[in-house]
């Protein structure tokens, strides 16, 4: 997300396209090179990011490699405490409760649908 912030604000027409597009980018040279370990962080909704995950996979497993989603979640109290954190307006990201409210309604934010995921909170 940071090299997508570089060209566009954030949510900007093209900002979740440029994003998806670098994953896809790091994780297909991460394959081709044999890295041993990627780490990549990413809210999921389900299921309007069912589609955009499948690449991953793909990549992934055309590499022999695994992916090993965990989920982090915690109380809503939590995210309301953190919701005004002042590096949050300096990245363009939600950073009042009403926002966070509107945000929460509109994506279903759930684990990775993978019997394997491990979920922390």
């Amino acid at each position: 997300m940071d090299l997508a912030l570089t060209v566009f604000d954030f949510g900007a027409a093209g900002f979740w396209e440029l994003v998806h597009n670098v994953r896809l980018s790091v994780l297909t040279a991460a394959a081709a090179l044999g890295a041993p370990l990627v780490v990549m962080t990413c809210c999921y909704a389900d299921p309007g990011d069912r589609a955009a995950f499948q690449p991953f996979l793909a990549i992934v497993n055309d590499a022999s490699g695994d992916i090993l989603p965990v989920f982090l979640h915690c109380s809503k109290d939590e995210l309301v405490r953190r919701v005004s954190n002042a590096d949050r307006a300096d990245q363009g990201k939600i950073t009042s409760e009403r926002g966070l409210d509107k945000f929460l309604a509109q994506y279903n934010i759930a684990p990775i649908p993978q019997p394997d995921c491990l979920m922390l909170g």
